[in-house]
């Protein structure tokens, strides 16, 4: 199975690139910036954990975290 996400990031410089991935060891860039997503990102069965990071123009990052629960 696999989840699609989204989200909005912003700074003050603006957002050059937002990646995610998954705790599979997979990764991926999202689709847009300020305003992003990304689909397919596939789920082991039970807990995953998907991390989005947010990254300015100046090469500072921003991370956000998020569970979910896959039961088949």
């Amino acid at each position: 199975d696999t989840v699609e996400i989204g989200g909005r990031a912003s700074d003050d410089g603006g957002i050059a690139k937002v990646t995610w991935r998954n705790s599979r060891g997979e990764s991926g860039i999202c689709t847009g910036t300020d305003n992003w997503q990304a689909s397919g990102i596939k789920l082991n069965r039970w807990w995953n954990t998907i991390t989005v990071t947010a990254i300015d123009h100046a090469g500072n990052t921003d991370e956000y975290s998020l569970k979910v629960f896959r039961w088949k």
